[in-house]
């Protein structure tokens, strides 16, 4: 009836629009959270000071002077630590005991008459801690950090002559006495005792930033946690603009954060975000602080200088912390100048690729209009229902109640409070993973559809544009999942995309399950499919299937977020090459599997269709890899959409290069030759 083709010409046009509506809309998006969270052209090259005072004592160097060479190869920023009472015993700034070794001491004459003085005034006990020193300053310190951690009950003060004497209820290691009241040794050398002032005098001395790491040791409530950033103001002055968390915990957790997140927000300070080490209450804190935040990771000599510099140049890290002290077999000089070489050369690598070294700008807050995650979430819904029509035609009919409930669904993604922020949060990255699936298998399903039922005709351009428009595809899904996941928390690696292996395969199968569809008689899918499990397979069968198990364990061994296969020699420095010639390498699964199909497949009818559906899949690998690409959330997008770009150009490359070595271009030579061959 007119009306009904009427009716589906508009509901056509109608999903079809809200499908294009969703990726402008993600554009949108994406362009919003890029102006947020734009990652700046400066780079802080950052050092453990533990390292330094270590390494300076091997050396036998001062500190400062190895601190001076490295500042002079680009070094711009120092982080500070809290001295351990393991760190004071060993760097000489005070004799740390417990009462067992004081007592033995003792009996050899090495404690001045300390030992005598304690008991004559009841204060020593066996499983007590001492703290000697003859600096009342470093002794003060010592006893405030202790007593912001473990509490003021648990600290004592004795002065004997020149000698202060800090008295920590607890022993220092476990095979010391227990305490006869918990049976257990509540004190060990991990235990703080305070920042030292001279680590902060090192550092304006040398003209370096600050960053001091806060550790949640002895579980400091808000008093102490005000104490702690008091006393970071008074020594560091400005020299802090970001602190980094140690260890398991934030500092404050889990009862206090919110006095450590009030202190940093009147302060300014960033968050620093470590590479793998993710503490308990990290998220909450880097929330709480307007997402004002950089990421942090090492870098090392035993890395590969392209790789070090990757961090910077692909997955926006802001702040590099070398570890240049790593050649055991150096002798003290030589140790030095590697170390202010490998420093040097993490600099001029910077330089090279547009980098300058400086305080780094933090990660910002995305703010989005309301309507646009509603409208990117009910693009997808729509595109999933133009997928279902793929395997069952006819449904026209049932396109406006899927809208309506489409528009329904999308609303979850507005919810508002923090309960139901959580939840709007979910949907969205459940979204973002049903896109990565529908963008890349609608693409080329429609491509193979046409190819089957001959409403495309192959030729070289042909090919061509197939692999750009089912690319294209593929790059506004990758955009549809940005815009979905747009949080900085991704950026920021706090969350990651999730199902990427259940992403890589599920586009496979429902290629080959559309294949299967396009290519059965009507009614005889699933008798089709019968018939194809009960056929014998043949010696040549086996071979092919062996050949696909195993490409599939190396493609699912090389995907996800943690790959279990490594990279092998030859791709190694296949990518160093990419990454000095290009601006942003393209993936291998692109450049050399997927395009190179895509262009084949549309680039000759092919009499087999069995090898129509082997093109098509190798083609679906390439355009699963596409939005893989940008589902890599801590990634700037524009260089994934510059990887795209480059993996398509490159493919078709390799694809024609591929087609003229076997013979598969059509050409004007060909045309003639079957010209010449007709006689009038």
């Amino acid at each position: 009836m007119p009306s009904d083709r009427l009716w589906k010409r508009f509901s056509a046009i109608l999903i079809t629009a809200i499908v294009a509506a969703s990726i402008i809309a993600a554009g949108v998006a994406v362009y919003r959270r890029q102006a947020a969270i734009s990652l700046s052209d400066r780079v802080e090259l950052a050092i453990d000071y533990d390292q330094v005072l270590r390494s300076a004592q091997a050396l036998n160097y001062h500190p400062v002077d190895l601190l001076r060479d490295l500042k002079a190869a680009g070094l711009t920023t120092l982080i500070v630590r809290e001295r351990r009472l393991q760190e004071v015993k060993d760097y000489g700034e005070a004799s740390v005991l417990d009462g067992s070794e004081l007592a033995a001491l003792a009996l050899a004459g090495r404690t001045g008459g300390v030992y005598e003085a304690l008991k004559a005034n009841g204060l020593y006990r066996p499983w007590y801690t001492y703290i000697l020193t003859g600096d009342q300053t470093r002794a003060t310190r010592y006893h405030d950090a202790v007593a912001r951690r473990l509490g003021s009950e648990r600290v004592g003060w004795f002065q004997t002559g020149t000698t202060s004497v800090v008295i920590v209820h607890g022993v220092t290691r476990e095979e010391g006495p227990a305490d006869p009241k918990t049976g257990k040794p509540p004190l060990e050398l991990t235990t703080l005792a305070g920042y030292a002032a001279e680590d902060f005098a090192a550092a304006r001395a040398v003209g370096l930033r600050v960053v001091p790491v806060l550790a949640n040791d002895g579980y400091p409530g808000p008093v102490g946690i005000e104490l702690i950033f008091a006393q970071l103001q008074a020594d560091a002055g400005g020299a802090v603009a970001a602190v980094l968390f140690d260890e398991d915990q934030v500092l404050g957790y889990p009862r206090a954060t919110a006095a450590t997140v009030n202190r940093l927000n009147r302060l300014g300070w960033a968050v620093g975000v470590a590479s793998g080490r993710r503490p308990a209450g990290l998220k909450g804190v880097v929330a709480g602080v307007g997402y004002r935040a950089l990421k942090v990771s090492q870098v090392t000599p035993d890395a590969r200088l392209e790789d070090n510099l990757l961090k910077a140049k692909d997955r926006g890290y802001r702040m590099l912390v070398v570890a240049p002290f790593m050649y055991p077999q150096a002798d003290a000089n030589e140790l030095r100048g590697l170390a202010r070489g490998f420093t040097l050369d993490i600099h001029d690598g910077l330089s090279r690729a547009g980098f300058v070294t400086g305080q780094a700008n933090p990660i910002g807050p995305v703010g989005l209009p309301r309507p646009l995650p509603f409208l990117v979430g009910f693009g997808v819904l729509a595109a999933l229902w133009l997928l279902v029509e793929e395997f069952w035609p006819g449904l026209e009919g049932w396109r406006l109640p899927w809208l309506v409930a489409s528009g329904l669904l999308a609303f979850g993604l507005l919810a508002g409070g923090p309960a139901l922020s959580r939840l709007a949060a979910t949907w969205a990255a459940v979204l973002a993973w049903a896109a990565a699936v529908i963008y890349p298998t609608w693409g080329v399903l429609i491509m193979l559809r046409l190819l089957l039922h001959r409403r495309f005709r192959p030729n070289l351009w042909g090919g061509i544009g197939l692999a750009a428009t089912i690319t294209a595809l593929s790059v506004a899904g990758g955009t549809v999942v940005t815009a979905l996941l747009a949080s900085p928390t991704y950026v920021l690696e706090l969350s990651i995309f999730r199902g990427v292996k259940a992403a890589f395969v599920l586009p496979l199968a429902l290629v080959a399950a559309g294949y299967l569809v396009y290519t059965a008689p009507a009614g005889r899918v699933f008798p089709r499919l019968a018939e194809v499990a009960r056929r014998e397979l043949t010696f040549g069968d086996g071979v092919w299937l062996a050949l696909a198990g195993l490409l599939g364990l190396v493609y699912l061994g090389r995907s996800g977020n943690t790959p279990s296969l490594p990279v092998t020699r030859a791709e190694s420095r296949l990518r160093v090459v990419l990454d000095r010639i290009l601006s942003a390498r393209p993936r291998t699964k692109e450049f050399l599997i997927g395009q190179p199909a895509a262009l084949l497949l549309g680039l000759r009818p092919w009499p087999r269709r069995v090898m129509t559906l082997a093109l098509a899949l190798l083609a679906t690998i390439g355009q699963v890899s596409v939005v893989n690409s940008f589902a890599h959330l801590h990634t700037p997008y524009p260089l994934s959409l510059v990887r795209s770009l480059n993996g398509l150009v490159l493919g078709l490359v390799v694809g024609l290069g591929l087609a003229a070595v076997a013979g598969l271009i059509p050409g004007a030579r060909d045309e003639r030759a079957r010209g010449g061959s007709e006689r009038p």
